[in-house]
């Protein structure tokens, strides 16, 4: 492995790119929409969890499936969440 390292660093730095500065992300922005998969044997059905979740801030926030499929939902608002829109 560390022969392979070797022979192919600079070509794989120079084709993914060179980070010279610390990429910065702010809390705020730092959500994704995430699922946990989970299958009920008993009842033959898979039962996913959907949620909103942001590591810097250590928060998941449920969500619907409806709202993890929609695009246009991208981060976590109020009036969004609770379908006041």
């Amino acid at each position: 492995m560390e022969d392979w390292i070797k022979e192919h660093i600079e070509h794989a730095l120079d084709h993914f790119g060179r980070t010279t500065e610390p990429k910065k992300v702010m809390c705020d922005q730092a959500w994704y929409k995430d699922y946990t998969y989970s299958y009920d044997h008993v009842n033959n059905r898979s039962n996913n969890s959907h949620y909103f979740a942001n590591d810097l801030l250590g928060q998941r926030i449920p969500i619907t499936e409806q709202q993890y499929d929609n695009p246009d939902l991208t981060m976590p608002t109020n009036k969004r969440i609770n379908n006041t829109e």
